[in-house]
């Protein structure tokens, strides 16, 4: 990061300056745009606890908080609302679901929709092999592709956070801010159509 130098008056009283100048790294923010499926990714990995029993205001039932977590994520960069599940029929009626077998390839951010047991679960794609999701026993947890599939069996469809976001009119980037050697970043929603 650019660094800004600004010098600081020291014991500066009825008798002025008392000697050298001290130099003080003055905090600087850096904004820039970052994918949106990025963003939805970071919240997802800074936002919620490793094994965090988080409980949305969706629904107060414990066995369909992997949909009311997807709908507080996808909400922090404006898709979809807060106050609604979200599953694979936000992404089929947004004109941005996937079946698995189509041969379409996850990002960052990206639905994943499994059918365990003829039941059924969601979760956010991470990249590299890696998904997060609300759990119904295990709370919030980050698992691999393998242990996705030993948990849920194979996804069966993804939905698609970038189509999505497009017809929502919502920007396919956001700006992000670092301050100083702050490693947290804050989106800013940006929309438009």
């Amino acid at each position: 990061f650019p660094s800004h130098d600004t010098e600081v008056k020291a014991g500066k009283g009825k008798g002025g300056k008392t000697g050298s100048e001290p130099k003080v790294e003055e905090d600087k923010t850096v904004t820039y745009d970052i994918p949106i499926g990025q963003a939805i990714a970071q919240h997802a990995q800074n936002d919620y606890g490793e094994g965090d029993k988080w409980m949305g205001t969706v629904t107060d039932n414990a066995m369909k908080q992997c949909d009311s977590w997807m709908a507080d994520l996808y909400h922090k960069v404006g898709l979809f609302t807060a106050d609604n599940i979200v599953n694979d029929d936000q992404f089929r009626n947004s004109g941005a679901y996937h079946s698995a077998s189509d041969g379409y390839e996850p990002q960052a951010g990206d639905e994943a929709y499994w059918r365990p047991n003829g039941g059924y679960h969601y979760g956010v794609y991470l990249g590299n092999g890696m998904y997060r999701a609300r759990n119904s026993k295990g709370g919030v947890k980050t698992f691999s592709a393998q242990e996705a599939q030993d948990m849920f069996g194979d996804v069966v469809g993804w939905g698609s956070i970038s189509e999505a976001a497009k017809s929502q009119g919502v920007a396919q980037t956001v700006q992000s801010s670092t301050t100083g050697n702050t490693e947290t970043t804050k989106a800013n929603i940006v929309t438009g159509k």
